[in-house]
């Protein structure tokens, strides 16, 4: 037989070997409130079937095309950057092409994360 024990700390299961509920001299010296449950009738707490808002959606089917799309133009910043005139042009020009390459490529690592935690938020659901 179990027996659910409870007290200002939480409860807990304990066995309960002679088959009889705490007697009330117990429950008055510990201050813990007992009862003899059925371990079948212990509530099962269930899955929490999460699916994915409206919105969360449409920012899931969006996101491969942006993705794509910022490979595709830090693609043609590489290419720039990689031409033998890029150096010789004005020191400003050179440090905000490659501002902007940093930029862009911070901002594709950020969508990819978000597809990802998108992707695995859809699977759990």
């Amino acid at each position: 037989m179990v027996i659910l024990i409870g007290s200002r700390r939480g409860f807990r299961l304990q066995e309960d070997p002679a088959g009889l509920k705490a007697s009330a001299s117990h429950k008055e010296e510990t201050g813990a409130l007992s009862e003899t449950i059925n371990p079948e009738t212990i509530p099962v707490a269930k899955k929490a079937i999460k699916k994915l808002s409206y919105k969360l959606q449409r920012e899931l089917e969006t996101l491969p095309v942006v993705i794509e799309e910022m490979e595709a133009f830090i693609g043609i910043l590489k290419s720039e950057i990689a031409d033998s005139g890029f150096y010789a042009q004005d020191s400003k020009v050179v440090e905000d092409k490659l501002a902007e390459l940093d930029q862009k490529e911070s901002e594709l690592e950020s969508n990819e994360e978000r597809w990802l935690e998108l992707e695995a938020m859809k699977e759990e659901g």
